[in-house]
């Protein structure tokens, strides 16, 4: 994205304060509904004078254009998608990456997103013949699948957009304001909902971990009752090495005040405990 109104149009869009992002800076934040709910994520990276890059991994880039479309009106802003020329890989820890020009470009996204303490995505120009090291190896830090980010996620109780929290949910049901919205900057869309959260304080639902027996429950296996009455709904899940299995869940107002629990799978997949969950990112 590019042109000389793009810093004032991002501004108003994402739920991140993109003032004084210096370049090669990255900002992690969300595409919020008039309601506030959660229609995407993205990190935004600073790539010089007007100009930004947008790396999501919840919208393809044709989705995200066509959205940020609708809302350009006299703007002096350019979209393209340049998705073909970056490429994007896992690593196990970060470690210092001095940004470089446009063609060489290495970028570490660190906030958010379904990221553990210490794992990182980097995001890299893509060019003929890449080695390892000009991908972001550095000492002390390996590639890693993102199969294996995403085991560890879930694991870890990291919400992940728009898989755990998506346009049905809002970014405090997930404990992700934390990392993804700013209170301090101007309007922007969803601003209103996420101000009057912030002086409430209350939501009515929130994730939770959740853990059973056997094998992983089938993506349509979702109901979690607590004994005739369904008070949780089942998202994220994976098999664990150990046996079992490990899942995020949305828990409703009927587990309000409790940090412990056991419930019921309602297609009879026997007892799941339950727990409360931190946010890393």
């Amino acid at each position: 994205m590019r042109g000389e109104d793009a810093a004032e149009f991002l501004q108003g869009q994402f739920s991140q304060d993109l003032r004084g992002l210096a370049s090669g800076g990255v900002a992690y934040g969300f595409w919020l509904g008039r309601t506030g709910k959660v229609e995407g994520d993205s990190w935004i990276v600073a790539a010089g004078e007007d100009a930004f890059r947008v790396f999501s991994r919840s919208l393809l880039a044709g989705a995200l254009i066509e959205r940020l479309e609708r809302f350009i009106i006299a703007d002096d802003v350019e979209l393209a998608d340049e998705t073909a020329a970056w490429e994007a890989s896992w690593w196990s820890e970060a470690a210092a990456v001095e940004p470089g020009d446009s063609e060489t470009s290495t970028y570490v996204l660190r906030e958010g997103g379904g990221l553990l303490d210490g794992s990182v995505i980097r995001l890299v120009k893509r060019r003929e013949g890449l080695s390892a090291a000009e991908l972001g190896a550095d000492a002390g830090a390996s590639q890693v699948s993102e199969a294996e980010v995403e085991a560890a996620r879930i694991a870890g109780g990291v919400p992940r957009v728009p898989v755990d929290i998506g346009p049905n949910d809002l970014p405090q049901e997930g404990g992700l304001e934390t990392i993804g919205v700013s209170f301090n900057k101007g309007c922007y869309l969803g601003q209103e909902v996420m101000a009057r959260l912030k002086t409430t304080g209350r939501v009515r639902r929130r994730l939770v971990v959740v853990s059973g027996d056997g094998e992983v429950p089938a993506a349509a296996a979702s109901e979690l009752k607590d004994g005739d009455k369904v008070v949780a709904e089942l998202r994220s899940r994976v098999g664990l090495a150990k046996g079992g299995w490990v899942g995020l869940a949305m828990a409703g107002a009927a587990l309000a005040g409790q940090e412990a629990g056991e419930l019921q799978r309602a297609d009879g997949g026997g007892v799941v405990s339950w727990r409360s969950r931190g946010v890393s990112g």
